[in-house]
């Protein structure tokens, strides 16, 4: 439907004219009035005209409301016929009351879900006033059963819920009414949406629960399954396999449908404090917030949260705070709206939306008692790090990161000060995040070398370790496609995503291991930034992969069981529907990836193609770890590294005329079983005995091992 007026019409008589036009289509028709109403919001974005129209309309929502209440036009023309036609006589004509009854509830459907998307459409105050207007004039008994069916449909299609809360809480207002009075009134109509809303949310929440679920144990499938493995592959290997594993069609299913109800469930929930009791409902609603926060939409509604809390307006969050039955799940709150704080700010800051990240970052300071913080002693954090500046030296950088931890030390809690803390790591990743947004808002004045190294300067020396390295790569997984699908996957503010997510690796407590505390969830959360790290480099091209050994490496094992053999079996499985041959999967799997991570990566420095190089070469190893340690020990007692680990000891079978198994048993035997059992001298140590023998038996491979000797 087109709207009067057109090119340099000014915006608010354009509006009226519109609302005029409403009124005259709402004379014939209700479905035709709401369908109308729907379109000139969808069709006019600008938010000038929105609430110069919405206003200028409240007499026609009204007028709709009382209809939906009483008789839609379409109906009454049928009840009422003009002459001569003449009125059916309902009472003996069953077949054409049903027939009217089930027509009217369809336009009633109808009617109530335009404005529903078109109130979703709306901003702030303009969304608000629809569902106010509509329940004004409404006699009592407005929440009948076509009423109650389309607030359900609304739920459970993604529509939104605004515009039911909205009209419960212009119903919920105190009554009138005569001593004993039994008849409908409009706080009972309130009641009744309120039940009805929350028992639909609740019909979405539960599933939801489910799923998170299932989708938490993917993870921590995943975390056991690749904590082995990944400290003997290439990054590229540890994505294929991580992308193996979540390609399995019944995870898949469980991913999509985890994001899918997480979107619904974001939708439904409530922008504002929900009117009426705050009953059980309301606290389950909120103990899952976290794991929404684990999803793209989830995230999205938490950062909308905090903007409305930011901007002064009412917030969700609000009640949240309130809710004494939720006390210990405040870590895991606190941790989720950093992370979508994280999110939200760098999309925000990366769109150019003025004071987008300024906004969302006041509302998480607004939540400052989750961290054990002072609000004011928050916004001043962020504001020190919103000060880290492209002309800022690497000096002036240094002293502001001096600043933050003293003002993380500083608060009476102790909290946000131990770095141990996952309230304290939460922090500390923050730190990062304000950081990239606020370069990423201004993302043609940095130099990528630059804005690492600043980065860095933070990171270390805030302590970010573990912990606040999942946070950060949880914000950056659900940042980055929204900026790469807008901005385009070659721009500035993606290359700056890239660097965050390299520069994470460089993090000193990250490369540690250190700082796990949160430990109840920390396999899944390992899990979860498997994937965000996967997204990070789909979207934006030259970014590392981030090594998935980082992030395993902190794991206690009271998560993981490595040995178990449908494990391992699973294990072969991934890695060689990932790429990997057959044989050295297997071969890798049964000497063991700690054993080949502790005598290769590690002690001879070799990198994870040499040590496939190395195994391919020589299967033989495989069938007895315990002599491949002993051959391990040995070359190491030579000083042997890098590629000339290998390159001895294949000299030293050649020299032998045996294959490498052979003398792996051989040195075992002679030198490095337990108890040794023989050597030219049984009472020199393991070490010196294999060195003596080699330089005596094959001083040829001694000469040049000499040459080649690491320290």
């Amino acid at each position: 439907v087109a709207g009067a007026g057109g090119a340099g019409t000014d915006v608010k008589t354009r509006a009226q004219q519109d609302a005029k036009l409403l009124a005259g289509t709402l004379q014939n028709s209700l479905e035709q009035g709401a369908a109308q109403f729907e379109q000139l919001i969808a069709s006019n974005p600008d938010p000038t005209y929105q609430e110069a129209f919405v206003r200028a309309a409240e007499p026609s929502l009204a007028k709709m409301g009382q209809l939906f209440a009483g008789v839609s036009p379409e109906t009454d023309r049928k009840l009422h016929p003009r002459p001569p036609l003449r009125a059916p006589d309902l009472a003996r004509d069953r077949p054409l009351l049903e027939k009217l009854a089930e027509a009217e509830t369809v336009i009633e459907q109808k009617t109530y879900l335009s404005l529903a998307r078109a109130t979703e459409r709306l901003g702030e105050p303009t969304a608000g006033l629809v569902g106010q207007a509509f329940a004004r004039d409404t006699p009592p008994g407005l929440a009948n059963l076509s009423l109650g069916h389309a607030i359900r449909t609304a739920v459970n299609m993604g529509i939104g819920s605004r515009l039911a809360f909205d009209m419960e809480r212009a119903l919920n207002k105190s009554e009138v009414l005569p001593p004993g009075f039994k008849g409908p009134t409009r706080s009972l109509d309130a009641a009744a949406i309120h039940k009805t809303l929350w028992s639909a949310i609740d019909g979405l929440r539960a599933p939801f629960a489910a799923v998170a679920d299932k989708a938490e144990q993917h993870r921590e499938r995943l975390t056991e399954l690749l904590s082995g493995p990944a400290k003997i592959l290439t990054p590229e290997q540890q994505q294929a396999f991580t992308d193996t594993y979540l390609n399995d069609p019944e995870r898949k299913k469980d991913l999509a449908e985890f994001e899918r109800l997480s979107t619904l469930l974001g939708r439904a929930a409530p922008d504002g404090p929900p009117s009426g009791e705050q009953g059980p409902e309301v606290v389950a609603l909120a103990r899952e917030l976290p794991r929404m926060a684990e999803t793209q939409s989830g995230a999205e509604y938490l950062a909308s949260q905090l903007t409305a809390q930011g901007e002064g307006r009412p917030a969700f969050l609000d009640t949240v705070g309130t809710l004494k039955d939720l006390k210990d799940f405040d870590e895991k709150l606190a941790l989720a709206l950093v992370k979508s704080a994280g999110s939200g700010a760098i999309v925000a800051a990366g769109l150019k939306s003025k004071g987008g990240a300024e906004a969302v970052f006041n509302g998480l300071a607004k939540n400052a008692h989750l961290f054990g913080m002072n609000p004011k002693d928050m916004q001043q954090y962020v504001k020190l790090l919103r000060g880290i500046k492209p002309d800022s030296t690497q000096e002036q950088v240094r002293g502001i990161t001096q600043s933050l931890k003293d003002l993380l030390e500083n608060q009476e809690t102790g909290l946000p000060g131990n770095p141990k803390s996952p309230q304290g790591q939460a922090l500390r990743g923050l730190g990062v995040l304000v950081t990239a947004s606020a370069a990423v808002g201004d993302a043609a004045g940095w130099n990528q070398a630059d804005f690492a190294a600043k980065l860095k300067i933070v990171g270390d020396g805030l302590s970010v370790g573990g912990d606040g390295g999942t946070v950060i790569l949880s914000a950056l997984g659900k940042a980055a496609p929204v900026l790469s699908n807008v901005l385009g996957k070659a721009s500035g503010a993606g290359a700056l995503l890239g660097a965050v997510g390299d520069g994470i690796q460089s993090f000193q407590a990250v490369k540690e291991g250190k700082y796990w505390e949160a430990s109840a969830s920390g396999a899944q959360s390992v899990g979860a930034v498997l994937m965000a790290a996967g997204a990070l480099t789909e979207w934006i091209p030259g970014a590392q992969l981030v090594g998935a050994a980082l992030f395993l490496g902190g794991l206690t094992l009271k998560f993981l069981d490595p040995d178990q053999y449908s494990t391992r079996g699973a294990q072969v499985l991934l890695l060689t529907q990932s790429g990997m041959d057959g044989k050295l999967a297997q071969n890798l799997i049964d000497l063991g990836p700690d054993l080949l991570d502790k005598r290769l990566r590690q002690e001879a420095r070799m990198s994870p193609e040499q040590v496939q190089t190395f195994i391919t070469d020589h299967p033989e190893l495989a069938r007895e770890p315990l002599q491949f340690d002993s051959l391990s020990l040995g070359a190491k007692a030579m000083g042997m590294k890098g590629a000339d680990f290998p390159t001895f000891l294949e000299r030293l079978a050649k020299a032998h005329g045996v294959d490498m198994g052979t003398l792996a048993a051989e040195v075992h035997v002679l030198f490095f079983g337990h108890p040794p059992l023989g050597g030219p001298n049984p009472g020199q140590s393991p070490e010196k005995q294999f060195r003596q023998w080699v330089e005596e038996r094959t001083p040829e491979v001694a000469a040049w091992a000499k040459q080649h000797r690491s320290p």
